[in-house]
């Protein structure tokens, strides 16, 4: 059997090759709030000391929702109350984000289960974002990625072991999803198990899509992160999700 490095070696090229673009890929919080430099954080950075990490929130995110949005959020503001466990709770709690960034898988082939493309679900997280004045207020930059993968299997160890090349220092890995946390494990990086609210909205996408499939708008609002709603129907992404689905 391969190892993980051999089995993903090229793709690891490809990646430290997109990796010399992250400078200029865009931040999601307006420069003006985040980090000016080294010691010196700007309007809304938090005196917390500690050793600094990149937090990685990988996904399929199909799509992308308020239960989503909330863990983000939590995370950002520094809610301790969002990871599941005492122990990360108390790791987290003297530790300093440096960055957030928010990693969406590419399935490349479209399905009932995966019918948004990865440009569909990061304009719609950027969205929600940008419309989020406590997020935009943040002292460290938030951005969304991605990498292709032609199976969610094979995606969950790869996404997040490649993203080591442009995260510099520590990175932990959250997620809701426990072989997400297993597979960070498995290649060294830190999995913290994180959850939403009771009542914030949709617990899975899987819900949110049955409700699209439903016609049920009144509950989609609802389901949905903020300007969620508008957004998918503007760039017709309840249509395409029907549309799978049924072919499906």
């Amino acid at each position: 059997m391969k190892s993980i490095p051999d089995k993903y070696d090229r793709a690891l090229q490809q990646w430290e090759s997109l990796s010399t673009r992250w400078a200029r890929w865009p931040v999601l919080n307006p420069p003006r709030w985040t980090t000016a430099g080294a010691g010196s954080p700007s309007r809304g950075a938090r005196t917390r000391r500690g050793r600094e990490i990149t937090v990685v929130y990988p996904g399929r995110f199909q799509p992308w929702h308020a239960g989503h949005h909330d863990i983000l959020r939590r995370i950002a503001l520094g809610d301790l109350s969002v990871y599941a466990a005492e122990e990360d709770r108390g790791f987290m709690r003297n530790v300093q984000i440096r960055g957030i960034v928010v990693h969406v898988v590419d399935i490349v082939e479209p399905k009932v289960s995966n019918p948004l493309t990865v440009a569909d679900r990061r304009g719609l997280i950027e969205m929600s974002v940008r419309r989020d004045p406590m997020l935009l207020t943040q002292p460290f930059a938030i951005r969304t990625d991605y990498i292709s993968a032609n199976a969610f299997s094979r995606a969950h160890l790869a996404h997040i072991r490649l993203i080591v090349p442009i995260a510099k220092g520590n990175i932990v890995v959250v997620s809701g999803n426990p072989a997400t946390l297993f597979d960070a494990q498995d290649v060294g990086l830190r999995g913290i198990h994180v959850s939403n609210r009771d009542g914030s909205g949709a617990q899975s996408a899987t819900a949110v899509r049955n409700a699209i499939v439903d016609g049920r708008e009144s509950d989609i609002a609802g389901m949905l992160a903020p300007g969620g709603f508008n957004y998918m129907k503007a760039h017709g992404l309840f249509s395409r999700i029907r549309k799978i689905s049924v072919g499906g």
